[in-house]
C-alpha cells in the first residue's frame, strides 16, 4: 500500500466518552493502528483489553497525559508518520481522544470541500455522550483524581477557572459536601461541548448507541478505517462494556434517574454552565434533554442564588485554592527566559514556565491570584506550562486559533 492509499483517522471528543474501549474495539483488527489520547504511543496495539478491564481508572488516571507535549508539539502529518514508523504494515492509523474536534480544525484546518491541508484524506469523527450523564462520570472520575498530584492540580485550577467565568457560583445554597469541586469542574467540562458542536465540518456519534447497538459500532469502524470488521469479533466488545470503572455507576441509570438525585444545588450549577444552545445542539442529535430544559432557567438559577435566604452557601464549603509551594531551586522571583517569542515573553518563576502576552503590559507575578490567573489564560494573555517546551506549544496554539 502507498502512502497515498493509507487510511487515516480521528475520533475526537470533549470528554469522557469511553474512548478507551472504542480504540480497542478498532484495533480488534491487527492491522489497524490506534493510539489513544495522552498514553503511550502503543498502549493500544501493545496493550490488552481484559488487563485493563482489571485496572480500570488506575492506568488512566496514572499515565493519562503522558504524550500530551509529544501531540501538542507536533503537526499532523508528522504524527501519523510516527505511527507509521511503529508499525509499517498496518493499513489504517488513528487516534482517538487524543483532540477536541475544536482543536483539530484549528489546528490542522481550514479545510474546504476539497479538504487540503494537514486534513486531507482524513476521516473525523467526533464523539459525545448525554451532558447529565456525563457530568455524573466526570464527577466520580474527579474524586478518584485526588490521588494523583498533577491531575488533581490540574481540576485545582479548572475550578478557579468555574469561579472566574461564574463568580456568583459561590452563592448557590447549599450543604456541604466532598463533590462540589468535582461538579462544579465537571460542569465546566461539560458546558465545553458547545465549542465542537459549532463544528459542522464532521459528524458527531452518541457513544450510548456505539457501546450497545452492533451495526452502529460496525458501521462505524468501518466508515473510519474502511476496512471490514467481523461481527462477532464486536459483539463480544458490545458484551464486555466500557473499561472504566467511573463509568458503570452512571451505565445503571439514565440521565433522568440521574438528575432526579441531584441536589438543588446541582441543578442550579448545572443550569449556570448549559446553556439554551448548548441544549439545543444535544436536542439536534435526538439527546431527551427535557430534565434540562426550563423555561428562563438561568435567569431563574441566578435569581435563587440572589434571593435565597437558606444558611450555607456554596462559598461557604469550598476550602482555599492550594498552592503548591515551591521547592526552593526554584526562582522566587521571575527569571526570563525568552523575550518576545511570537508576542509573549516566557519567565522562570516558582517550578513552572509562564508566557506573558507582550500586549498586556508589565505583570507583578508576585501580586497575582489564581482567579487573575484563570481570567488570564480565558482571555488568551497568559500560559502557564511546566517547561519551556510546553510554554511555547501553547503559544502556537494560540497564535494558531487567531489567524
Amino acid at each position: 500500500m502507498t502512502e497515498s492509499e493509507t487510511r487515516r483517522f480521528l475520533v475526537t471528543t470533549p470528554g469522557l466518552c469511553a474512548t478507551r474501549w472504542l480504540s480497542f474495539v478498532l484495533a480488534s483488527r491487527s492491522d489497524v493502528f490506534v493510539a489513544h489520547g495522552k498514553h503511550s504511543l502503543e498502549s493500544i496495539v501493545h496493550g490488552r483489553f481484559d488487563t485493563e478491564r482489571q485496572s480500570g481508572d488506575r492506568l488512566s488516571l496514572a499515565l493519562g497525559n503522558v504524550m500530551s507535549e509529544f501531540y501538542r508539539c507536533r503537526p499532523l502529518d508528522e504524527v501519523f508518520d510516527i505511527y507509521r514508523e511503529i508499525m509499517p504494515g498496518a493499513l489504517a492509523y488513528g487516534n482517538v481522544h487524543t483532540y477536541t474536534l475544536n482543536e483539530v480544525f484549528n489546528r490542522f484546518g481550514p479545510v474546504g470541500a476539497d479538504q487540503r491541508g494537514q486534513l486531507a484524506g482524513v476521516r473525523v469523527a467526533n464523539v459525545i455522550r448525554h451532558p447529565v450523564a456525563y457530568i455524573a462520570s466526570h464527577t466520580a472520575m474527579v474524586q478518584s483524581a485526588a490521588d494523583y498530584p498533577r491531575l488533581r492540580d490540574h481540576y485545582r485550577t479548572m475550578f478557579t477557572e468555574a469561579l472566574a467565568c461564574r463568580p456568583e457560583l459561590l452563592d448557590v445554597p447549599c450543604r456541604g459536601g466532598e463533590a462540589i469541586e468535582a461538579f462544579v469542574v465537571s460542569c465546566l467540562s461539560a458546558s465545553r461541548f458547545l465549542e465542537d458542536f459549532r463544528r459542522d465540518q464532521a459528524p458527531h456519534f452518541r457513544m450510548e448507541d456505539l457501546t450497545s447497538d452492533l451495526d452502529r459500532l460496525k458501521a462505524f469502524c468501518e466508515h473510519l478505517t474502511q476496512l471490514q470488521y467481523d461481527r462477532q469479533r464486536l459483539a463480544a466488545y458490545v458484551d464486555e462494556g466500557p473499561i472504566n470503572r467511573h463509568r458503570k455507576t452512571a451505565a445503571r441509570h439514565s440521565p433522568l434517574e440521574i438528575y432526579g438525585q441531584w441536589e438543588d444545588w446541582q441543578r442550579q450549577v448545572a443550569n449556570l454552565f448549559l446553556s439554551d444552545e448548548l441544549i439545543e445542539r444535544f436536542e439536534s442529535v435526538q439527546y431527551d434533554v427535557s430534565m434540562l430544559r426550563r423555561e428562563d432557567r438561568q435567569a431563574l438559577a441566578i435569581a435563587r442564588i440572589t434571593s435565597s435566604k437558606t444558611g450555607g452557601r456554596l462559598g461557604d464549603f469550598v476550602d482555599p485554592i492550594a498552592k503548591p509551594a515551591a521547592a526552593e531551586s526554584t526562582p522566587a522571583v521571575p527569571i526570563l527566559v525568552e523575550e518576545g517569542y511570537r508576542g509573549f515573553n516566557v519567565v522562570n518563576y516558582r517550578g513552572r514556565h509562564i508566557g506573558l502576552s507582550q500586549a498586556s503590559g508589565p505583570v507583578d507575578l508576585a501580586e497575582v491570584d489564581d482567579a487573575w490567573l484563570a481570567a488570564s489564560r480565558a482571555a488568551r494573555q497568559i500560559v502557564v506550562g511546566e517547561t519551556l517546551t510546553d510554554a511555547k506549544a501553547q503559544i502556537d496554539l494560540l497564535n494558531a486559533t487567531l489567524t
